[in-house]
């Protein structure tokens, strides 16, 4: 662990050596954790700065660059897919933008490096017609609340969302899609050229981000299916954002959408794990929360869990998420006790759909 943490040091620039020789068998264990946190490739960035005494064995470090090169692979993939499926709702007629994925890489020194997943879409439709058109294409897809599979590519995994996220309690609800609704025009016209150079889509700009992503990684720490990589895409969103003015507002959505002890931890997180300073920061660190986040993040892996959950039905899937919100009560009481309520809410509009 202790390595690990030094590697991500040195992969930002926080240090430039090692703190001590490690073994190999410490190289393997860092290597490991790096893979469940899928921070792979910035992991993999520290261990080639450091000077070649302290680096790791070879045959380590072999199957560490032929890991990365793999994502890097994947990632070139989506980036082109992620074109194709902007310019295919636009032929239909819809606007539509890119989450978290293609977009936030290019915010990485080397977004080659970011740890790749599937393809998020915000459609800018009703979520009849967007299901409508994945069933055409996808008779089998599935539809929750927020979004619906569309299994078009065997090798890329695509979500089409009627909105970005959601949270539990109501009026934080309705907040937060109040939020979405405000700047839908301005992220669905917001263009980034992906890593490749030439693929060009729309995602939102890091002042959505830094809202939209804690909903996102407050949903994983409910799900219990955080990676360290969902931080260190907030980490890179923080830096992204260069004023005071920004900063503030995104502070003044963050606390009407009642996730301000969120991004207190948060805070924490950014200065322990990854040396962020104080400029960058939303809101004061809170070292409560903060560790409870870490905790959190250090625990397990998050996939072996992801594989657990898939195995599980229905019945047995809400009643881990509701004794999950037990365990979350000290420190999000409000959003806890209605993740129950709500996820039955959602249950039943699922099956009344149907």
């Amino acid at each position: 662990m202790e390595l690990f943490f030094e590697l991500l040091q040195v992969a930002l620039g926080q240090r430039d050596v090692l703190s001590r020789v490690f073994s190999a068998s410490e190289w393997q264990e860092a290597f490991d954790i790096s893979n469940h946190q899928a921070v792979e490739g910035i992991t993999l960035m520290g261990a080639e700065r450091l000077p070649i005494d302290q680096q790791p064995p070879k045959d380590l470090m072999m199957q560490w660059t032929f890991n990365c090169g793999f994502y890097a692979s994947k990632s070139a993939r989506l980036d082109k897919a992620a074109h194709k499926v902007v310019e295919n709702f636009k032929r239909v007629g819809w606007n539509s933008c890119i989450l978290k994925g293609q977009g936030l890489a290019t915010l990485y020194p080397m977004p080659s490096r970011r740890h790749s997943g599937d393809i998020d879409v915000w459609i800018d439709a009703p979520a009849e017609d967007i299901i409508r058109y994945a069933h055409k294409y996808c008779p089998d897809s599935h539809a929750v609340y927020h979004h619906v599979d569309f299994p078009i590519w065997d090798d890329i995994s695509i979500e089409l969302h009627f909105f970005p996220s959601f949270l539990y309690a109501p009026d934080n609800d309705k907040h937060l899609q109040e939020f979405f609704a405000r700047h839908k025009d301005r992220v669905m016209n917001h263009q980034v050229t992906l890593a490749n150079g030439t693929s060009v889509v729309t995602c939102p700009d890091s002042e959505f981000n830094a809202v939209y992503l804690l909903c996102h990684i407050f949903n994983h720490l409910m799900e219990e299916l955080i990676v360290m990589r969902q931080y260190m895409d907030y980490y890179y969103v923080l830096l992204d954002i260069k004023d005071d003015a920004t900063r503030k507002r995104v502070a003044q959505e963050v606390e009407r959408i009642g996730l301000a002890d969120l991004a207190r931890g948060m805070m924490f997180i950014m200065r322990e794990f990854f040396g962020m300073d104080r400029e960058y920061m939303i809101f004061e660190p809170d070292e409560i929360i903060g560790n409870f986040l870490k905790k959190e993040i250090m625990r397990g892996d998050a996939m072996l869990e992801l594989e657990h959950r898939n195995s599980q039905g229905s019945f047995s899937h809400f009643i881990d998420r509701t004794r999950r919100s037990f365990s979350t009560m000290r420190y999000f009481p409000k959003e806890s006790i209605w993740s129950p309520l709500t996820r039955a809410r959602h249950w039943l509009k699922r099956t009344v759909a149907r």
